[in-house]
């Protein structure tokens, strides 16, 4: 099941700890954006199969609350996953 949800406050800087929300989450997960103008340069940890926190998301400063992105999730041995998630 795909990620739903990411909190991150205001858009147009770094973001130094995102929470994101879903099921299924394992070790070795990735995380990156489909839109290229979010970039991630920290690492993404996995909390429990519900929810990973990933460091260090550089959003643009075009980026409003309540925009949507697509983001794409890859656990270990399994295909990518791509939804849309809610910027909150």
């Amino acid at each position: 099941v795909p990620p739903n949800d990411v909190t991150v406050g205001l858009g147009g800087r770094t973001v130094a700890s995102t929470t994101i929300l879903g099921t299924g989450f394992v070790s070795g997960t990735l995380v990156d954006f489909v839109e290229g103008d979010v970039t991630i340069s920290g690492t993404v940890t996995v909390v429990s199969p519900n929810q990973i926190t990933v460091t260090n998301i550089n959003y643009p400063g075009v980026l409003l609350i309540a925009q949507t992105r697509n983001i794409r999730v890859t656990n270990t041995g399994r295909p990518a996953v791509t939804s849309a998630i809610t910027i909150r």
